[in-house]
């Protein structure tokens, strides 16, 4: 029977919702979208905003609602319009009631980076239990790859025979999980430094494998796993 290990490292997609409790998406804050230190960043720019919108907010400042008349009718082609006076009331509202919201939705958005970030902190914290800093960084597919196989989903990389499939495994994981959190600049070559990747290997063929839904992301996966064949 065949023999698999499996390391799914998708994140389990989360949306706060927005004031209303709607569950809608902010663009720019899922774990994935930005970097740890990203995320922080855009939570404290949001909070700077709320205090911004804050201040224009005076809970004391009224203004007065003039309602005109609002004609009601029924036309069809049989007949002309009809039409009734209904009047709305006028009443007095806060004219810096928008600014409230306003400085609500950044606290909102704030929250939902800061959350986002301590997602991938716990990914990452996870991922590389057990694994030395020092080797967190470092792409763990030059050596032991032996060939490539192009899947529609991305790539099989066959290893060596010797290597340590389980090993390699959780360095791919850590190292993805590295990617996340700092960034991909420094690694432009390795296809674990890429987004929306899940990663698994089959130890009775001593291969690992990395896949994605996303067709520019398996492109690249293709591309770079390449890269990493040695002799």
């Amino acid at each position: 029977m065949k023999s698999h290990i499996t390391y799914s490292v998708f994140f389990m997609t989360f949306c706060l919702s927005i004031i209303s409790c709607a569950g809608s998406h902010v663009s720019g804050t899922e774990p994935e979208e930005m970097t740890h230190e990203e995320h922080i960043k855009a939570a404290e720019k949001e909070e700077q905003l709320a205090d911004r919108e804050e201040e224009k907010y005076n809970p004391s400042e009224t203004a007065f609602k003039h309602r005109e008349p609002m004609p009601i009718g029924v036309e069809s082609s049989e007949s002309p319009s009809v039409a009734h006076a209904h009047t709305i009331p006028a009443g007095t509202y806060n004219p810096t009631e928008n600014f409230k919201k306003m400085a609500e939705l950044h606290k909102e958005h704030a929250k939902i980076h800061e959350q986002a970030a301590r997602e991938l902190e716990k990914f990452k914290s996870d991922a590389c239990d057990g694994i030395p800093v020092k080797d967190r960084k470092h792409c763990p597919l030059l050596g032991p790859v032996a060939r490539v196989e192009n899947i529609s989903s991305g790539a099989r990389l066959y290893l060596h025979k010797g290597a340590d499939l389980k090993n390699i495994l959780a360095l791919s994981r850590c190292h993805y999980a590295f990617g996340l959190n700092y960034g991909h600049d420094n690694m432009p070559f390795c296809p674990l430094y890429l987004k929306e990747l899940d990663i698994s290997g089959s130890e009775e063929q001593n291969y690992l494998e990395i896949t994605s839904r996303n067709d520019e992301v398996v492109k690249e996966i293709q591309s770079r796993s390449a890269t990493r064949v040695s002799e």
